[in-house]
């Protein structure tokens, strides 16, 4: 019997060193190391409580407020790093006063700054807020610039101004705020409701490109009665002293309009009902200065028909004051009954912290069948007293009128 043929011989030989691409090995090192950072890294990028805590506190050292975050936080980084916090709260470090209240608060923020778990902020949008400002408060500015934040938006919020003795409320508050950055100071677009009248408010400060003039340009338009403000000139906001030097021109379909605004802002009293203030109002002046001083030359007024020129300097500060020097047409007192129940009644109210002086040149007064022309007035204010240190009027039948003394704010106290 014949066996059959043995197999084939196989015979595998392995070379002596297997030569692998180092780059092939950095390449698998590199997305080993990233597969391992990732795998145990997003839990704890994602970990809401973790980021709520860390964003808290970012906020209220950059605001010097406590913060409260009574709802959920939820991180993201898909499409975007995103953190969105639920039931904010900012009020005051003693508790007593809520500041800002929001359902909801949306912060993009950056990727790097998310692992770092310190926050550049891109933008925040505020959902429904409710911001209180109060006089006690307003004087705190937050530092945005800690939170790198460069853009707020404000979907449906209320603003409550308690500053002065009339508190305003600002509703259905929509609009944008940009900050500053490289290519502008300040840009902001906002819509609401004030009073039953839609506001609307457009701002742009720019700063100088390639040698250019900055523009600054404020649009405000209170339901029927518009004012704008318009500023071509230099205003350096990023610097701590804010220097100035621009032209300034303001207008107003009624003065009334304007003062309302700031009265609720609590820069000036509550509006006087004088028929004067219904007229349209014009302003210009150029103004130079910065954040300690200011002043204003070439000022031009136009209330109606009524005009004034002069200029006028400001001084911050326990030493400062307000002091002006004016000519102006002649006043009828029947259009300011504000006025004439002053110089009727003799009596008035002036801050003892006002300090001030004026030198005033009036074409006119005239108070029902009295009338004065021209008049001057010279003096200061100080400790609520008026110090008259020049009154001169010309009466009819050239009689002439001439009073220096000082006129105390008390109605107990009489002229001097």
């Amino acid at each position: 019997m014949k066996l059959p043929a043995p197999l084939a011989k196989v015979e595998l030989v392995l070379p002596k060193e297997l030569h692998i691409p180092r780059s092939l090995v950095v390449t698998g090192g590199i997305l080993f190391l990233s597969f391992l950072s990732v795998s145990l890294g997003v839990p704890r990028l994602l970990d809401g409580s973790r980021q709520g805590n860390a964003i808290a506190s970012q906020i209220a050292k950059a605001t010097g407020q406590r913060v409260m975050i009574e709802g959920g936080v939820e991180v993201s980084v898909l499409p975007r790093p995103h953190i969105a916090l639920s039931g904010f709260k900012l009020v005051s470090v003693d508790g007593s006063t809520t500041l800002l209240t929001a359902p909801r608060v949306d912060l993009n923020v950056t990727l790097a700054s998310l692992l770092m778990g310190t926050y550049n902020v891109e933008e925040v949008k505020l959902v429904q807020p409710v911001l209180t400002l109060t006089a006690q408060q307003s004087a705190a500015t937050p530092d945005l610039a800690a939170l790198q934040v460069s853009r707020i938006t404000i979907q449906d919020g209320t603003l409550d101004l308690a500053l002065s003795g009339q508190p305003e409320r600002i509703s259905a508050l929509n609009g944008t705020l940009n900050l500053p950055s490289g290519t502008t100071f300040l840009r902001a677009h906002m819509k609401a409701d004030w009073r039953g009248a839609p506001l609307q408010m457009v701002v742009d400060l720019s700063p100088a490109t390639n040698g250019s003039t900055p523009l600054g340009y404020l649009n405000l338009e209170v339901g029927a009665a518009e004012a704008s403000l318009n500023m071509i000139g230099q205003i350096d906001l990023l610097k701590a002293n804010r220097g100035i030097n621009a032209d300034v021109d303001i207008q107003a379909g009624q003065a009334a309009s304007l003062w309302a605004l700031f009265s609720s802002l609590g820069v000036m009293p509550v509006v006087p009902a004088d028929t004067a203030l219904r007229q349209k109002l014009n302003f210009g002046a150029h103004v130079e200065g910065d954040i300690a001083s200011y002043s204003m030359s070439n000022i031009t007024l136009q209330l109606g028909n009524w005009k004034a020129n002069g200029l006028a300097r400001y001084v911050t500060g326990q030493e400062g004051g307000l002091s002006v020097a004016f000519k102006t047409d002649a006043i009828d007192l029947a259009q300011w009954p504000s006025l004439a129940a002053v110089a009727q009644q003799g009596q008035f109210s002036i801050p003892a912290h006002v300090l001030g002086a004026f030198d005033l040149q009036i074409a006119g007064i005239a108070m029902g069948k009295l009338r004065a022309a021209p008049v001057l007035l010279k003096g200061d204010v100080n400790n609520g007293t008026i110090k008259l240190n020049e009154l001169t009027a010309m009466l009819p039948g050239d009689a002439r009128l001439q009073f220096v003394g000082s006129i105390a704010s008390a109605a107990d106290a009489p002229a001097q």
